[in-house]
């Protein structure tokens, strides 16, 4: 995970996601429960269930679940095939720009200025554009 400068991966058996291990789990075991790593097993640090998001999800939505079950990535699947992970801060990146962008069309808007710039529609595809 260092080398490709990643903070989790998946696990997959037969195509499916079976699991992820995230630098938190990863921590967890070796500092809190004290494991040698030369005996740690991928299948003992990895989480399961894993949380996946449909790409039409809203980004609002997949915030809140990352929020509520305290998890840092998110899978992005359709149809059983992966098509991104997604981080918090990939998403916060987001909204702090769509937020951004809601202020300056407020601005044009009171002052009278050109119309509002066209927003795309609230789903993965429209704003996660590197996705599939």
């Amino acid at each position: 995970m260092a080398d490709r400068g990643v903070g989790s991966i998946l696990v997959l058996s037969d195509g499916g996601i079976v699991g992820m291990c995230t630098e938190r789990s990863l921590l967890r075991r070796l500092v809190v429960d004290r494991t040698d790593p030369a005996t740690m097993r991928l299948a003992d640090v990895m989480m399961t269930p894993v949380l996946c998001a449909d790409p039409d999800m809203p980004i609002d939505d997949a915030l809140a679940v990352m929020t509520r079950t305290h998890t840092r990535h998110l899978p992005v699947v359709r149809g059983g095939r992966l098509l991104a992970i997604v981080s918090i801060g990939d998403l916060t990146h987001w909204l702090i720009t769509e937020l951004a962008g809601s202020v300056d069309d407020l601005t044009r808007y009171i002052s009278g200025s050109t119309a509002a710039r066209n927003v795309t529609s609230d789903v993965w595809q429209a704003r996660v554009s590197w996705i599939g």
